[in-house]
């Protein structure tokens, strides 16, 4: 089944370069998974079976370090969604087998007890009166950060080309 699903990445035109490649790299990381496996059915153990492997397996950004959640749910994902367009849909795989295939993404521990702050919240932060100028402007950015979904490193991509109305 690897090999076929390469092989329909590969001459799927409906797809960019950079998904393709990307569907190839993840399908990689199951195929060096799936090959040392003895039992090869497609279960919803096989694939918690994998959401394992690649908690120990798969490098982070650095490789050095391990891949975090997000990438790992990431990886199971596409996999799954190649298999359901490119064995699915061609036969190789039944629907109903696929359907059963029920995968709960990985939580991040590290964030699980982070809480947002509500917009009243961000308001009393927002009118709050700073002793001077330096505190005023970290606590507009960090307003601004909350009100825009934004991280502090996307801060610096904000360009000059601001404008202030009504203060």
């Amino acid at each position: 089944i690897i090999k076929v699903m390469k092989e329909s990445i590969t001459k799927d035109y409906n797809i960019k370069n950079s998904t393709r490649t990307n569907y190839l790299r993840f399908v990689g990381k199951f195929e060096a998974f799936y090959n040392d496996r003895e039992d090869k059915e497609l279960t919803t153990s096989l694939f918690k079976d994998f959401q394992n492997w690649c908690i120990d397996n798969v490098k982070g950004g650095g490789k050095k370090e391990k891949a975090n959640t997000s990438s790992i749910n990431t990886i199971v994902k596409n996999v799954l969604a190649c298999i359901k367009r490119y064995l699915v849909a061609d036969g190789y795989v039944k629907a109903s087998v696929f359907n059963e295939i029920v995968i709960i993404p990985l939580k991040n521990k590290d964030t699980d007890d982070e809480i947002a702050l509500r917009d009243d919240e961000v308001l009393m932060i927002h009118n709050y009166k700073c002793d001077n100028k330096r505190d005023e402007e970290i606590k507009d950015l960090f307003v601004l950060e909350c009100t825009t979904g934004q991280r502090l490193s996307d801060i610096d991509k904000v360009t000059n080309n601001t404008e202030k109305k009504d203060g």
